[in-house]
């Protein structure tokens, strides 16, 4: 009775052998990470926001809307996602031992690298001026590209960092075409338009918003467990409140008076303004709120619902600019 079992065992293996293994997929191959689309979901919003934003304000303030104009305001945001793709698969690469997962994640790298360093030399060409903002982004982006050669991707400085540069893409953009005269500040006569005053406060607005999120989300997984943590999470959220209120004074009262009260501008001036301290407010308040929400229940807050949360919160940093 051992033998014809023993026969059935052989040929299983035999069969299993002879079986031929199943092609891995690109994301198998990376380890489990697609290299070609970033796994950072809560980095989409902060790639989006400005740049949506910057758009609208341009197109709406433009004094001309040419064909030079519009390669401008599509070379820049390809620029800016597809540098963001090469940068994400840059940091696999770095932290990759395994020659075969090195390879899968080179291409990407370089792919990416290669259209989106073309989209920028199309947007300088088109627009010269553009070259200014290198004072800003140059070091922002060697702070990041410094804490991913340190293995650091998701530090508290790399956040900072990759935050700061999303939020200024929408000056950025924004500024990218010729704008009418009225928008920019009449120094002379000290007065701004309400534009480029809502500009201004989304820009701060979204640096106030989005590095706050790198510490809340911390406190909603990576730092749950951590008391220290939430308590310098509330304190940031609590300092930046205040910070949206000096920046409206001083954007207000130290740059340029507003227009006469009661006239359309001066009405959309103080809407995005509110808009702005509206924003910030609930930021505070869900950064003390949830966490303690999310302790008592944590099966209840994946970080799917997490992100769905922050989603009003978007909305209404791009509304800064966009009530202006």
């Amino acid at each position: 009775m051992d033998a014809p079992q023993t026969t059935s065992r052989a040929k299983t293996t035999v069969a299993s052998r002879r079986k031929p293994p199943t092609r891995p997929t690109r994301t198998s191959r990376a380890g489990g990470v697609n290299p070609w689309v970033p796994n950072q979901h809560g980095a989409w919003a902060m790639l989006v926001v400005p740049i949506i934003t910057g758009w609208v304000v341009a197109i709406t303030n433009a004094a001309e809307l040419g064909a030079r104009q519009w390669v401008t305001l599509v070379a820049l945001p390809v620029a800016w996602f597809v540098g963001y793709f090469s940068f994400f698969a840059a940091g696999l690469w770095w932290k990759a031992r395994n020659p075969q997962r090195k390879a899968s994640y080179a291409k990407p790298m370089v792919v990416y690298g290669a259209i989106a360093a073309l989209c920028v030399l199309i947007a300088v060409v088109a627009r010269p001026s553009l070259l200014w903002w290198a004072v800003a982004f140059v070091p922002l982006i060697a702070v990041a590209v410094w804490e991913v050669y340190r293995n650091r991707p998701r530090s508290v400085a790399s956040g900072v960092s990759t935050t700061l540069a999303s939020a200024l893409m929408l000056p950025v953009v924004a500024t990218s075409v010729d704008l009418t005269p009225a928008f920019h500040p009449d120094m002379q006569a000290l007065r701004v338009h309400p534009a480029w005053l809502g500009m201004w406060w989304a820009t701060v607005g979204m640096v106030l918003y989005f590095v706050g999120t790198i510490f809340y989300v911390k406190t909603m997984i990576r730092e749950k467990n951590n008391p220290q943590f939430y308590r310098v999470s509330v304190g940031y959220h609590a300092v930046a409140l205040v910070v949206s209120v000096v920046a409206v004074w001083a954007l207000v009262f130290l740059v340029g008076s507003t227009p006469p009260p009661g006239t359309h501008s001066s009405i959309r001036i103080w809407v995005s303004a509110a808009v702005l301290i509206l924003m910030m407010a609930a930021a505070c308040a869900r950064a003390v709120v949830i966490p303690r929400l999310a302790h008592k229940n944590p099966r209840a807050w994946t970080p799917k619902r997490v992100g769905i949360y922050e989603v009003p919160l978007c909305v209404l940093a791009a509304a800064v600019a966009l009530v202006a």
